[in-house]
Parts: structure tokens; C-alpha cells; sequence
């Protein structure tokens, strides 16, 4: 049987609130608050946070705070990407 997170990475219904996801989706709002709230400069520690949160993009994105999404391993991203401010991705 898949799990709700493998259902959901495959495009079925799943349940939002199955504790790996809620758990997951906690670490993203953790970092984004660090990114957000705490750096909210690209600067090294905005970009080691990025890393941590979006790891299947290029490391040669920017993106202006604030920024938001839902887990941002879903999230995949090329070479010279730029976000401007207030982006929303919901990547469930």
C-alpha cells in the first residue's frame, strides 16, 4: 500500500494531514521563516537555507523574500532562476 506522500507525488488523493507530511511541511515553514524572517537578504545564509529547502534546483537561483511554498522538495528550478517578491508555490 502507498504512502499519503507517495500518493501525493504521483498526482492521487492523499490525506494532507498524515504526520509525515504535516512533519515535513513543518520544516519548510521553519526554514522559510528563517529565510523570511531572519536573513530575508540573498546572502550566504539565505543560500544555505535554500539548499536545505529547495534541493532538487540549481544552486545559481535568487529569490526575494518573502517566498513561500509547501514542502520545496517538490520543487524543481533550472540555472538563473529569479523569484521576485511575495512568491507563492505550492508544491504539494
Amino acid at each position: 500500500m502507498k504512502t499519503e506522500k507517495e500518493k501525493m507525488l504521483s498526482g492521487e488523493n492523499y490525506f494532507s494531514n498524515d504526520k509525515e507530511l504535516s512533519l515535513d511541511r513543518n520544516k519548510a515553514k521553519k526554514l522559510l521563516h528563517k529565510l523570511n524572517i531572519t536573513e530575508y537578504l540573498m546572502n550566504g545564509n539565505a543560500r544555505n537555507i535554500l539548499k536545505e529547502l529547495l534541493p532538487n534546483t540549481h544552486k545559481r537561483i535568487y529569490i526575494e523574500p518573502p517566498f513561500h511554498c509547501d514542502y520545496g522538495y517538490n520543487i524543481q528550478l533550472g540555472e538563473m532562476v529569479y523569484f521576485n517578491v511575495n512568491c507563492v508555490v505550492l508544491d504539494a
